[in-house]
């Protein structure tokens, strides 16, 4: 069949327009779906952008609340001791200084926590790692507590709780710094003269390890909070208006510390009044080849402060 030249040149000409059609139209559903994506990724940066302004603020109103008690504390009897200069005897006088020392000790305490927040994350150096006796550390921060205590009220508050000397492989400065902080949160969070019982226990798993638990009798945490409770700067909802201070970074930098040294950190709450809460983290376990004449001997009865 013979076919005209202008035929064959309209048939090579609308191949041509139908092939240029379909590239035209990949090439706008490429266009879309990139501009899809870019949407995509514009909302999440937005999203981000909007969590850390959220985040900001929660940081300036929770340091706002933080600084201002202490610094009047220490503004307050400043003021006193020059307002009332030769009519105060040295008792009194001490005491002032004492309480405006200890509202600067609350301040200094602020301020490391927030250094702490900005260098925490970072292994530990393998030349700050040691074996560490876990009652005799255990013991020296319990001491912090009872020589430091603010009020009558703590004393015997903490029992200590340990059956047998197990040896850790941590960074001592790291495990007072997340003891204490578990240990100040039981203190604050739970009823003055009710017990705060610290414990140790080998916890085998896969690995060795030693637990070692902070336990109160205080609110509880709600079941819906517990999961967010290790963030940087989350409170509870309850404490956003309550009379506990804080600025959120205790749990979080204990969870880094923790993690850290080879352990992990968690809690046991079932949001009940009265029952309280359990804060419990491990770290690696060294294990004694020859049990001592210590270990062999009955367990000691638990140790009150």
């Amino acid at each position: 069949m013979w076919l005209s030249p202008v035929l064959i040149e309209l048939f090579i000409a609308g191949t041509l327009a139908l092939l240029a059609v379909g590239l035209l139209v990949s090439a706008q559903r490429d266009s879309l779906d990139l501009a899809d994506t870019a949407r995509q990724e514009l909302a999440r940066v937005y999203g981000q952008q909007q969590d850390l302004s959220r985040l900001k603020d929660q940081l300036m109103l929770n340091l706002g609340h933080e600084l201002r008690t202490p610094l009047t504390v220490v503004y307050g009897y400043l003021e006193l001791l020059i307002a009332l200069e030769g009519n105060l005897d040295s008792n009194v006088q001490m005491n002032f200084l004492k309480n405006a020392l200890s509202a600067c000790d609350e301040l200094q305490l602020l301020v490391n926590s927030l250094q702490d927040a900005g260098s925490t994350g970072k292994k530990v150096d393998a030349s700050n790692v040691e074996e560490v006796a876990v009652e005799a550390i255990v013991e020296d921060t319990v001491r912090y507590f009872t020589s430091n205590k603010q009020s009558e009220n703590q004393e015997n508050r903490i029992q200590l709780d340990i059956s047998e000397p197990l040896i850790a492989r941590a960074h001592a400065l790291y495990v007072r710094q997340v003891l204490r902080n578990l240990i100040s949160n039981a203190l604050k969070y739970s009823p003055d003269g009710t017990p705060v019982v610290v414990s140790a226990r080998c916890h085998n798993n896969d690995i060795p390890e030693v637990c070692i638990s902070v336990q109160d009798v205080g609110p509880g945490i709600p079941a819906d909070e517990i999961p967010l409770l290790f963030g940087q700067f989350v409170r509870l909802r309850r404490d956003l208006s309550g009379p506990v201070r804080g600025i959120g970074l205790g749990l979080y930098i204990s969870k880094q510390l923790v993690e850290a040294m080879g352990g992990h950190i968690w809690v046991e709450s079932a949001g009940v009044s009265g029952q309280g809460s359990r804060f419990c983290f491990t770290l690696p376990r060294i294990v004694q080849v020859a049990a001592t004449s210590e270990a062999l001997a009955s367990p000691p009865a638990p140790l009150m402060y």
